[in-house]
């Protein structure tokens, strides 16, 4: 399995210290690929989620977006935003998911990437790990959902999740029988261990993962970064000279109503200015200074440009 989808990132150093672990791990005697679709421990879920970078981007904007740093906005690297995640999955999956399945026959979970859709219609991201199994975990995993089948919120677990209905057409064991039968391997240990969840009263771990995981990412994520969005038009007007001039109370207020008196108020409209950078990052002008600046900038007016058409 390819981790980054030929992207031009380097892996983090908890997955590589993930992968040389697991290399030197001879416990367990078989393994199988599949993704927290299948056995959701964690939820990575970034569309319209806590989880969301787009999200993150706007909430950070709008706080930094002071009197300040008018024109500032926030912008995150969206390959180390999951390269973050990644890291703290390792983390969560190693300390409260191995820990209570081992004695279900589980012996370790590898992280690999997050798989994120062509499209969010019908499917969010999910993350792909691999389960190494101990020895002898089948004759555990009979003798667990023999267990299972004595209580009523399993057979409700699997009816309410696993079999069809409206809007939902699944491709998951209909029963225990077709559980252990194991004949679709990877969709047969995802319900199995997701059962396993349940009897442990840990079928929320997953909210419990992406809350813990959205707090670590708002106070602690370097994928983040602030940009100005005047800088972007660097060659066409100096962004300096307009911050100063809209940070000075006395001279925007004049040049504003000494440009209206010439020129007419030429910037109707003219209420938001996009980055360059990101087209999906739209900085909205607060007052009507800001949107003169926009006009002016967007026209490629600098400063002194703006005083001669004053003047």
């Amino acid at each position: 399995m390819h981790i980054f989808n030929n992207k031009d990132v380097s892996p983090s150093r908890k997955w590589l210290t993930n992968q040389k672990k697991m290399q030197t791990n001879n416990n367990h005697i078989e393994s199988f690929s599949i993704s927290s679709n299948l056995f959701p421990c964690v939820f990575v879920g970034m569309y319209g989620t806590r989880l969301s970078p787009s999200d993150y981007e706007e909430s950070m904007s709008e706080c930094y977006a002071d009197d300040e740093h008018p024109f500032s906005y926030f912008t995150v690297d969206r390959d180390k935003w999951e390269l973050e995640i990644i890291d703290r999955a390792c983390d969560f999956i190693d300390e409260h998911v191995v820990p209570i399945l081992k004695k279900y026959g589980l012996d370790s979970i590898q992280v690999e990437t997050i798989h994120s859709p062509k499209y969010y219609n019908f499917e969010n991201d999910c993350m792909y790990f691999t389960v190494y199994m101990a020895e002898e975990w089948r004759t555990k995993m009979h003798e667990w959902l023999s267990k299972f089948r004595q209580e009523q919120k399993f057979s409700d677990y699997i009816h309410e999740h696993y079999h069809d209905h409206d809007g939902f057409w699944s491709f998951m064991p209909q029963n225990f029988d077709e559980i252990e039968a194991f004949g679709d391997e990877q969709r047969c240990i995802g319900a199995y261990l997701t059962l396993c969840l349940l009897n442990e009263d840990a079928i929320d771990l997953q909210d419990e993962f992406m809350n813990e995981t959205a707090d670590w990412l708002y106070e602690n994520s370097s994928a983040c970064s602030d940009k100005n969005v005047l800088d972007e038009y660097v060659g066409e007007v100096d962004g300096m000279k307009y911050q100063e001039l809209y940070n000075n109370d006395y001279r925007v207020d004049e040049l504003y109503h000494n440009l209206y008196e010439k020129q007419g108020r030429v910037w109707r409209g003219c209420d938001w200015l996009n980055s360059k950078v990101d087209n999906s990052i739209t900085i909205y002008s607060k007052n009507e200074a800001m949107s003169m600046i926009f006009w002016a900038v967007q026209n490629g007016l600098t400063v002194s440009d703006l005083y001669e058409l004053a003047a």
